[in-house]
């Protein structure tokens, strides 16, 4: 089963609300974001990547990605100040954020920017592999 964007958004809202309520203090927020930007991923497949994206898939793709953006910088901030604190039983490092950052900027330029068809087609068979784009 792939979520929608509007089960993505829901979760990333979520998480956010989270963090504003201080919940669940700051390794949660972090297993937290990963697993958004997980479902993120999924619904970026299924919905753009194998299938033609509609202006609302865009739309959506691109409100979340600036969520997930914006809040993935500030744990990672967090992440620094905090790295010696125990109970990071997953093993989530500095270099893990770094990754998932430049990814989402990546992902920013690839989707939202202006970006020549054959360069796009380049980075997104470099990330999928090959696998069949529906743009």
């Amino acid at each position: 089963m792939t979520p929608g964007w509007d089960a993505v958004g829901w979760v990333v809202t979520q998480n956010m609300r989270d963090v504003v309520e201080r919940r669940y203090g700051w390794l949660p927020e972090i297993v937290s974001w990963f697993k958004s930007l997980s479902m993120f991923r999924e619904t970026e497949r299924e919905r753009l990547i194998l299938n033609e994206p509609t202006a609302e898939d865009l739309s959506f793709h691109k409100a979340v990605l600036a969520l997930l953006i914006a809040e993935g910088e500030r744990l990672h901030t967090s992440f620094d100040q905090n790295a010696t604190q125990p109970g990071n039983e997953g093993g989530i490092t500095s270099a893990d954020f770094t990754a998932a950052l430049k990814h989402l900027y990546d992902t920013q330029a690839v989707w939202q920017d202006e970006m020549t068809p054959e360069r796009r087609a380049e980075i997104l068979d470099g990330i999928f592999h090959g696998e069949k784009s529906g743009t």
